[in-house]
């Protein structure tokens, strides 16, 4: 980008690996083999004792990947943050993009787990100032409107769907509503909503620019 040159960093967060081991909520319950796995019953099929299985899995702290990427220009001055924060229970990804000139981030499609943006935020120095998603999510319970409110943020959503596809308290939180070729700017990053329908009939892309760089776009997020 421009003579840009970047530096990775890969980090996990929220536990260690055996967090990730999500295939063996039991392990350790000490369930012999050949028993009957019915929750909460106590006897196998020859009327012999077992363990009793709980009939939830116990909670396990969340796992999160956070792929983390600075830009910065030949002098070494950073300009634009980049991180992909992926949730393995949901697999469900967000974004946190910053301008480290102004301080300024918004946060595409975040999960209800709020602590975790904005603890990203303020490790880059960063203060979350925008909040918007790709599209009104079935799979998981959104945090975009939560995490609106928790930082004082702008709420940005899409208002190209259908009477049967619109936010309907995109008014009562005072969304900004975005529309097919719509652009907005977080410090001196760009971003164009791009309505790109498919997964959803309101879905949206952002096309994302780091300005201080150059005039080229640098991502797409859908």
């Amino acid at each position: 980008s421009a003579g840009a040159h970047c530096r990775m960093e890969l980090s996990r967060i929220g536990g260690d690996e055996r967090d990730l081991d999500l295939l063996r909520p039991f392990q350790g319950e000490g369930i012999e083999r050949g028993k009957v796995g019915v929750a909460g019953a106590d006897q196998d099929e020859t009327g012999g004792h077992r363990r009793k299985l709980p009939t939830s899995a116990p909670a396990r702290p969340r796992a999160s990947a956070t792929r983390a990427i600075s830009f910065s220009d030949l002098n070494g001055a950073r300009d634009m943050i980049f991180q992909r924060i992926y949730d393995e229970l949901l697999a469900q990804a967000s974004y946190l993009i910053g301008c480290a000139a102004t301080g300024e981030a918004i946060v595409v499609d975040p999960n209800r787990d709020l602590d975790q943006y904005i603890a990203a935020a303020e490790r880059e120095g960063l203060r979350i100032t925008a909040v918007t998603e790709t599209h009104i999510h079935a799979d998981f319970l959104s945090g975009a409107r939560e995490l609106a409110r928790r930082t004082g943020a702008v709420l940005r959503l899409s208002d190209c769907g259908d009477a049967d596809w619109k936010y309907g308290y995109a008014a009562a939180d005072g969304a900004r509503l975005l529309r097919d070729g719509d652009t907005f700017k977080v410090g001196n990053i760009t971003l164009r909503a791009l309505h790109t329908p498919g997964h959803t009939p309101e879905h949206l892309s952002f096309i994302v620019t780091d300005t201080a760089a150059s005039e080229d776009p640098m991502w797409i997020l859908s």
